[in-house]
Order: C-alpha cells, then structure tokens, then sequence
C-alpha cells in the first residue's frame, strides 16, 4: 500500500480529521508551502458504506474571502485522460474527476504577472459527479483551458463547454502525438482541421493551441536535448501570443472576488434548472462596504496615521522626539514638537471612527469579517506599495553611488591638503548637498511607507493604546 500513498492522499486524510475550523487554517497551510490544496476528493461514508465525491468550499474560505485573482479552469475531454496534467501523482481512479486548486502568476500582457487561482481538473467531466461545481467555476473563470484530441473532432465535448461559457476567453489545447512532425505542416496541422470544423460557429474568443502529449517528450532521437529546447521555446512563444492576443477580452478587475460565489451558484444549480443559468456577477460584503467608508478618502497622500490611530501615532511622535533631544542642535525646535504633538492628544475627546469600527469588529463580527478585512486592507495598501517600494530601491541605489562619489572627492581633498583647490571644494560641497538630498528623500519615502502601513495590528495597537491612555 505504501507505493500508493501519496502527498495529496495524506492532506485528504489530515483534513478530515481536523474540525471544521482548524480546516480553514490548514487550507492558508498547504497554500504557503506550495502545495495544491484538494478541492474536491472521494471519501468513505461509514453510515451508507458508500465512496462520496465530496466538494471542500472551507479549505478555500480562508485563502479566497476576499480576492483579486484571475480564476483559471482547466479540464479535458474523455480522450484527453492521463495524456498530460499539472499534478499527476497517485492512482487515477482515485482521481478521476477530482479537482486541485493552484496558486501562481500568468503573464497575461507584457507589462506585469496577474496573480491567478488554477482549478485543475483531474481527468474530465462526469455527469453526477462534477460537472455541476465545473459550470459553477466556469461562469466566473477569467480564461478557460480546454483540452481535447482528434477524436473529439467527432466528439461533442467543445461545443457543451462553450456553450456553458458564452463569450468567455478559451484556449483550446490540442494533443498530437505527432507534434513535432505536424506543427509546421498546416495540411495535417490539427488546428486547421479543428477550426475547419467549427468555423460555422461564432467562436471569436476561441484561440487554438498545439501541445505535444507526454509520450512526445519521452520520443527518443539522436538530438533529444535540442528537440527538447526547441519544443519548450515554441511552446512559450506561441502561448505567449495567444495570451497577449486575449488580453483585451480578460475582464478586470475579475468576476471572481470570493469563493462564496462559486459556493452560492453551486448550490443554485443543484436546486434549480441547469438551463436557467443566472449568477451574481458582483458579490460585497457589509464589512466591506463599512471598510471602503472609512478608506476611500485615504491615499498616500493623506496623514493616515493621524487620522485613523491618532493616539498611538502622537504618543510614538512624543518619545521620538524626547529620545532626539540630547542629540539635536535645534533644541527648542525639538522642545516645541514635543509640546505641539501633547497639546494635539490633550485634544482628543472621542476614539476615531477607524479604531471604533475595529472594536466593533474583535468584539461583535465573525472570524471570516476579520479575513475579509485583513485582505481588504491588503489591497488598500497595494495601490500604493509597490510604486513606493521601487522609489525606496532606486533612491537606495542612488544613495550608494552618492556615498561612493563624496568619498572619492574626499580622498581627492585629501592628497591635495597642502595645495587645496577651489574647483574640489566646489565639489565636495555639491557632493555633500546631493547625499543629505538623497538621505533626505529616503526619510521621507520611508515615512510614506510607514503611513500605508494600515493592518489590523495597527489598530489593535491603537485600542491598548487608548485603554492605557484612559487609564492614566
């Protein structure tokens, strides 16, 4: 039995016998070791003693509340089976129509990576089974993969899984054994014989790919090493093009914001008609309309720390300045920051709307308001961090180069002590005023970082703060 049991076989069986709660933390788990968490999976029924498919929504509950990530389905026709997939480890009967779920980045355009979410279909669809929670998927998919052979020209496997996903960007893989001798013929070319088939359908957002199957890559020949290279640089390029071709169709922001949806239109398709296919394509949260209120009129730009945390941030400013007085020439100037910022906390009479909302939140709100929060906050702060982050590495690197360049002139002055030149002091002077500019500047980028620095632990912070500040 050992030479069976695998990865996904052990994650299955530490799953079930957790509680439901500890489940959701152990989904964040498998997701940051870079492990595929299993969605769906067959499990014994000791009271029928019958083997159930069972779809696990709660292992993504904590990982999906609150996403931005493209959602990505890949699934294949019966004639596709075992040809290739990107988690093919263990038995393929305990398998078979059981989906994976995948974290990683596309280069969909040229200009950046998009985070996406991959539901990886072992195997194909099967009536009963899953075909409902893979409709579900599909409907709020950014990009769909279908995969199919030249048996499914005879098949009616494209049209179903188009006609479930109208209009929804599609890349159609197809295997061929014969790849490497086929793709530059178009004559026998798989994908000219599959849009001649369909090309009375109205199938636009439909693009076509030619992929080797697995026995391709373990075709022995006199130059495997080269055949290898070239088949993967093919591969790249030619993916690469669909995908910068479909960019535009690709809605953004994406229609998947939480794994709720899916949950909510899965249950929908089990109690209603298949054929009358109606789904949210827009989900809020209270907490999250409550949440935009309170950010929306914070950027970069506004005194966030003031506004939101205004006890924690005066009091921070108080013993900063009082640690600097020993060391600063301006003492009064120090003296009278340290009054300023108490006259400023003597002033305040109520808690800010923020750290009220924050006390509502730990003390009145459920554990997944709190997700949903964090993650929310997470995007608030990535408008604004990675343009912040590269300003604080460019003006780093500068900084290094300035400091190279004033020791140079230094030493310089140096070996001219005794004959002292006025064009070197002239650059010394210049030298000295471009660093303090630039460690200036990195100051002031490191302040800006620390004022969107907005997480729960910052308001947490701020509710002890204000409990010891009340208290004396």
């Amino acid at each position: 039995i050992l030479p069976n049991v695998t990865i996904r076989m052990l994650l299955i069986s530490t799953i079930e016998s957790l509680s439901y709660d500890s489940q959701r933390y152990l989904g964040n788990f498998i997701k940051r070791n870079d492990l595929p968490i299993p969605f769906t999976y067959y499990l014994y029924n000791n009271e029928t003693n019958l083997i159930d498919y069972k779809i696990n929504f709660n292992l993504l509950a904590e990982v999906q509340c609150l996403s931005t990530e493209h959602l990505i389905i890949q699934v294949g026709s019966p004639t596709t089976i075992g040809l290739e997939s990107l988690n093919t480890s263990g038995s393929q009967s305990l398998r078979s129509g059981c989906i994976d779920t995948l974290f990683g980045t596309a280069q969909i355009d040229q200009n950046k990576e998009k985070s996406c979410i991959i539901f990886d279909v072992h195997g194909t669809i099967l009536s009963g089974i899953n075909d409902t929670i893979i409709l579900a998927l599909q409907q709020y998919a950014s990009l769909q993969f279908l995969y199919v052979t030249e048996a499914d020209l005879e098949t009616n496997f494209l049209p179903s899984m188009i006609n479930n996903s109208i209009s929804k960007p599609t890349i159609v893989c197809i295997f061929d054994d014969h790849y490497d001798k086929h793709l530059h013929d178009e004559h026998v070319n798989l994908v000219q014989q599959f849009t001649n088939r369909y090309r009375m359908k109205n199938w636009s957002h439909v693009q076509w790919f030619l992929i080797p199957t697995k026995n391709t890559w373990l075709t022995q020949s006199d130059n495997k090493q080269y055949d290898e290279n070239e088949r993967i640089q093919t591969l790249r390029s030619q993916l690469s093009y669909i995908l910068q071709k479909i960019n535009q169709t690709i809605i953004d922001p994406t229609l998947f914001r939480t794994i709720f949806q899916v949950q909510s239109l899965y249950w929908s398709l089990l109690h209603y008609s298949m054929n009358t296919l109606n789904y949210d394509s827009t989900c809020y949260f209270e907490v999250e309309s409550e949440l935009k209120q309170l950010f929306n009129d914070l950027s970069d730009t506004t005194d966030n720390l003031l506004i939101t945390t205004p006890i924690s941030y005066l009091q921070s400013k108080i013993k900063q300045n009082q640690m600097d007085l020993p060391r600063r020439n301006k003492t009064k100037f120090v003296i009278d920051e340290v009054q300023r910022y108490e006259n400023l906390l003597k002033k305040i009479d109520q808690i800010s709307d923020h750290t009220q909302f924050f006390i509502d939140l730990l003390t009145k709100r459920t554990y997944m308001e709190v997700l949903i929060t964090e993650k929310y906050l997470e995007q608030w702060r990535s408008a604004y961090e990675p343009r912040l982050r590269s300003e604080l590495i460019n003006e780093k690197h500068k900084m290094i180069h300035l400091t190279s360049e004033l020791k140079r002139i230094e030493m310089l002055e140096k070996q001219q002590k005794l004959n002292k030149s006025i064009d070197i002091q002239q650059q010394l002077q210049t030298a000295k005023e471009n660093y303090e500019q630039s460690y200036k500047t990195l100051n002031e980028i490191d302040t800006k970082l620390m004022n969107i620095d907005m997480t729960i632990g910052l308001f947490f912070d701020e509710i002890l703060s204000i409990s010891d500040y009340n208290s004396y």
